[in-house]
């Protein structure tokens, strides 16, 4: 009675290699099975010091490349230098003792192929993974099965072969026939490979043989009527490309896919490539479905390829099964060439399905399968992502960020990229109001207490209250008194002769437009035209201002001023000693501080041009605006015992208090009926803005040049293609990337907080596109 064991390891994860054990019985006339048990565990990760070792018996063979001749005639005098048994023995070593590891999740495992191995039955060995850095350890090297009686082949099985429909006529060949291929051969000699199946032409074979062929040949002779049954090539190959001559080297899945499919459907059952580099070569061939392949996993000196296949046809010709004769072969091997080569009997490696029919010498003809359910692949349990290659990660984020970034340019990501924007500045610490600033408003209920006290006038300060409000500042001797109520008339001439000569006084005017207001609001009458501010600012299409006009050239009649009020007030205040420079090639400068010109797509905007015209700066707002007395307190001397404290050396600005004429958004509103702020107070914003930039060093709020950008949204692009590369359970994918979302407010909430503004939306669209893009690519090629 015999059993078939299928130790199956999925995809790496954090704790290891997920692995389940399924082992079946075969016995009877009928060959049926039944499963006896099925283990799961986790195969610990590779720890370094085998991965280490493995490279250390590698590198010998490796070294002897030359060129692109990877089966090669060894080179004179190196024969000491591979003759490192030491290496071998250290290998071996490391992997017993990984293998053997008390893991509790392994260790059930092993003691269960212990068990099973025990028992002294004929056992077929079949490891299924799909993670080449397994493949390339000698498993057949693990002593619980170099102990076992008898001792099994161990076989490797990649998860993407599948069965195959055969043509009919496939069944019924009376004779095996096989396509035999010696390949580009500089510097190895294939007379050898060629004489040994000529000489088994005797035992029931039909052989036929191409000596370096061009392209067409090959693969017309793979597309024969009649099929073949066994195809061997012999000659260089690696990264999984063999050399039919020097100019015409193949890949199995993108070269010739087609023509070896059609092979497969008409029977070809096995493929020898007695060449080296052979797991990418298996691996290329387990996706167009090959039964079973036998190559070599390192660069093999050609006297062992040769003596390889000497050793495998005597046994395979005897009628034993493939495992079997190779099995024989790698020890005999071992026997004849460790002392040269060491560790030269793992070289040969059988890849096959488990549930793929035996196939032996002595008939075209299959052994019956399992009658009963399949030994599960890791297909079956988990779908196997293929691994995608850098050039692919790097080649569709930069495909995201383009689009990304064309989508951004259509302004389709403006007003969540100024949302989030407004979240990151409320969410700044608190700052505390500019001192050097009083508001005094005018309310509903300051006009009637104008009234009250028959202060006539128009508008909502009379002169008569200005006056009295004049007479209670001045003794304090403010900086500027900057006015927020527009007054297109004439004062009352005591009062306009007062406002003309006091050159602290700045007073209102608003900009004509073409659109919205083709008049514009002058200024009051006698009073200079540097001492006039216009009080436009530009608000953003969700209705929040976050821009400021220092200045812009106008011709509007009545307020022709270059500058914004808050900009007249700030430079009072400041004085002659810091003058305004405008560079053609460099910013605006107030002193020798800069203030960053915004241009239409700056930061997260993409706003028409025309938006952008005149000097506009983001407004870097604080969350506590300066302190604000009403126009009644004043005048009633509620205040009279902190009105020095208020007032002295310090700017005072006058405006309304009234949420219905002169309110606005700004990033400090929020929820269903969001507070607005009032017209003065955001000028007061603004006015503290200029002055704590040029006095104070405070940051004013910056971006980067478009360039800059487009290569911060690619990189986050790019971190997503990583993971999903990185990365292959859906797992260790979704928390990769919920990490990096989460991380990706909090990397620009730390840049905020030094006055950088960087695009966070295009960067999580880039981000979660290229990560979907790839997830749907490796799920489409993995595919059956």
């Amino acid at each position: 009675m015999a059993q078939r064991i299928v130790l199956t390891l999925l995809e790496k994860s954090e704790r290891g290699y997920p692995a389940s054990l399924n082992i079946h019985n075969q016995h009877g006339a009928q060959q049926t099975s039944y499963r006896v048990t099925q283990v799961t565990g986790v195969l610990p990760l590779i720890p370094q010091s085998l991965q280490t070792a493995l490279q250390d018996w590698q590198l010998p063979y490796r070294e002897m490349l030359e060129s692109r001749a990877h089966r090669i005639l060894p080179k004179p005098n190196t024969e000491t230098r591979f003759s490192w048994p030491e290496k071998a023995q250290i290998l071996i070593k490391e992997l017993n003792h990984w293998l053997n590891s008390g893991a509790q999740n392994w260790q059930k495992i092993r003691d269960a192929l212990l068990q099973t191995l025990g028992q002294g039955r004929e056992n077929q060995i079949f490891l299924q993974m799909g993670d080449t850095a397994l493949q390339q350890f000698p498993w057949s090297a693990w002593d619980i099965f170099e102990r076992s009686i008898p001792s099994p082949e161990v076989i490797l099985s990649p998860p993407e072969i599948r069965q195959v429909a055969l043509e009919a006529n496939s069944q019924n060949r009376q004779q095996l026939r096989i396509l035999g291929v010696l390949g580009e051969h500089e510097q190895i000699d294939l007379k050898l490979d060629r004489q040994l199946f000529t000489q088994l032409e005797g035992s029931g074979a039909d052989i036929r043989f191409l000596e370096q062929p061009n392209r067409q040949t090959f693969l017309d002779t793979l597309w024969d009527k009649q099929g073949w049954d066994i195809f061997y090539f012999g000659g260089h190959s690696g990264e999984g490309l063999i050399g039919l001559n020097q100019q015409a080297w193949l890949n199995p899945h993108q070269d010739f896919k087609h023509s070896m499919r059609e092979a497969i459907f008409k029977g070809l059952k096995l493929a020898i490539f007695n060449s080296c580099d052979g797991l990418k070569l298996a691996n290329e061939l387990a996706k167009l479905d090959l039964p079973c392949s036998i190559v070599m996993r390192e660069p093999v000196p050609d006297e062992v390829a040769h003596d390889f296949l000497v050793f495998f046809l005597s046994a395979f010709k005897e009628g034993h099964s493939l495992a079997v004769s190779v099995q024989e072969a790698r020890r005999k091997l071992a026997d004849a060439w460790n002392y040269r080569y060491p560790g030269c009997g793992w070289l040969p490696v059988v890849f096959q399905h488990p549930d793929t029919p035996s196939f032996k010498w002595a008939t075209t003809q299959t052994l019956p399968a399992s009658s009963l359910e399949s030994v599960p692949s890791v297909r079956s349990v988990t779908p196997l992502p293929l691994r995608l290659s850098w050039w692919r990660v790097t080649a569709v984020s930069f495909m995201l960020t383009s689009l990304v970034a064309g989508v951004r340019a259509l302004g389709m990501l403006q007003g969540w990229e100024l949302w989030w924007f407004d979240q990151l500045v409320r969410s700044r610490p608190a700052e505390v109001s500019d001192e050097r600033i009083l508001i005094i408003t005018v309310s509903e209920s300051d006009i009637q207490y104008q009234q009250q006290h028959q202060m006539e006038g128009q508008g909502s300060l009379s002169d008569q209250a200005l006056a009295q409000l004049l007479q209670k500042l001045t003794p304090h001797r403010p900086r500027v008194i900057g006015l927020d109520i527009y007054h297109d008339f004439e004062y009352e001439p005591s009062l306009a002769n007062q406002l003309a000569a006091d050159a602290r006084f700045i007073a209102p005017c608003k900009v004509s437009s073409s659109n919205l207001d083709p008049e514009g609001i002058a200024g009051p009458p006698g009073i200079p035209t540097e001492r006039l501010g216009f009080t436009d600012f530009p608000g953003d299409p969700n209705g929040v201002v976050h821009r400021q006009l220092i200045g812009m050239d106008t011709d509007s009649v009545g307020c022709s001023t270059q500058y914004a009020l808050s900009s007249r007030v700030a430079l009072a205040y400041l004085g002659p000693e810091y003058e305004v420079s405008l560079q053609p090639d460099g910013p605006l400068r107030i002193g020798s501080t800069p203030f960053p010109e915004l241009q239409y797509n700056a930061g997260g905007y993409q706003l028409a041009p025309a938006d952008a015209n005149g000097y506009q700066v983001l407004i870097n707002y604080r969350s506590q605006s300066p302190r604000r007395v009403s126009l009644t307190a004043v005048l009633m001397g509620d205040v009279d015992d902190q009105l020095a404290d208020w007032v002295r050396d310090r700017i005072v600005l006058i405006g309304l208090d009234n949420a219905k004429e002169d309110a606005h958004l700004t990033p400090y509103s929020q929820g269903a009926y969001p507070e607005k702020m009032l017209g003065v107070e955001i000028h007061a914003q603004m006015t503290s803005q200029i002055l704590s930039a040029v006095l104070d060093q405070r940051p004013l709020l910056w971006w980067w040049p478009e360039w800059l950008e487009w290569l911060w949204i690619y990189s986050w692009s790019f971190v997503g293609g990583v993971i999903i590369w990185r990365f292959r359970s859906v797992l260790g994918r979704s928390l990769a990337i919920g990490i990096v979302i989460i991380s990706l407010p909090g990397v620009g909430f730390i840049i905020l907080l030094y006055g950088g503004w960087v695009p966070l939306v295009p960067c999580l669209c880039g981000l979660l596109g290229t990560s979907s893009v790839l997830i749907a690519y490796t799920r489409v090629k993995s595919e059956p």
